[in-house]
């Protein structure tokens, strides 16, 4: 009889994790092509929604797409300032 419950998750999946977000936080490091690091920032955008809904309609059970054009505002000004702007993206944000 295993002595681990069957919802613990694997020991692999935080080393997984943790290298997954020093490899994204080194991508602008090791490229400066504008079209992969875009790339890369859409993909942690698309993340960073899919979370906020998972929390809002997942867990709380509530149904609003108000929160996504927030973000989507949010995200646009927030690229045009970084992109446009000339400006690091924590002052960006």
């Amino acid at each position: 009889m295993s002595t681990r419950s069957d919802t613990a998750k694997p020991r692999w999946v935080v080393p997984a994790v943790a290298g997954l977000v020093l490899a994204a936080a080194a991508l602008p490091m090791a490229t400066s092509q504008q079209n992969i690091l875009n790339l890369g920032f859409l993909v942690l955008l698309n993340i960073s929604l899919g979370q906020s809904w998972n929390l809002l309609a997942g867990f709380t059970g509530q149904y609003s797409l108000g929160h996504a054009a927030f973000f989507g505002i949010g995200a646009l000004v927030t690229r045009a300032v970084w992109i446009a702007g000339g400006l690091p993206i924590p002052v960006a944000l």
